[in-house]
C-alpha cells in the first residue's frame, strides 16, 4: 500500500472568481486521483461542526461535496 500524502491548499484572493476556478481545477484533480480527503479555510465566519455535510458550488452548478470530518483552528 503506497504511503498517504498531505497536501494543504490556502487560497485567497480579492477576486472570487480566481478562487473559484482554482477551487474547480483542485476538485478536479482530487477527482481524478481518487483523494478523498480535502483541507481547506474560509473566508467567511460559518457555523460548522463534525459530521456537516456541504457542497462546494461554482456557477450554479455543484462541483465538490462532502462531510465535515474535523475542525482546526
Amino acid at each position: 500500500m503506497a504511503a498517504q500524502q498531505d497536501i494543504r491548499i490556502k487560497l485567497k484572493s480579492y477576486d472570487h472568481t480566481l478562487i473559484d476556478k482554482s477551487a474547480e481545477k483542485i476538485i478536479r484533480t482530487v477527482k481524478s486521483t481518487g483523494a478523498v480527503t480535502f483541507e481547506g479555510s474560509l473566508i467567511e465566519p460559518v457555523a460548522l461542526e463534525e459530521g456537516l455535510r456541504f457542497a462546494i458550488r461554482e456557477g450554479g452548478h455543484t462541483v465538490g461535496a462532502g462531510v465535515v470530518t474535523d475542525i482546526l483552528d
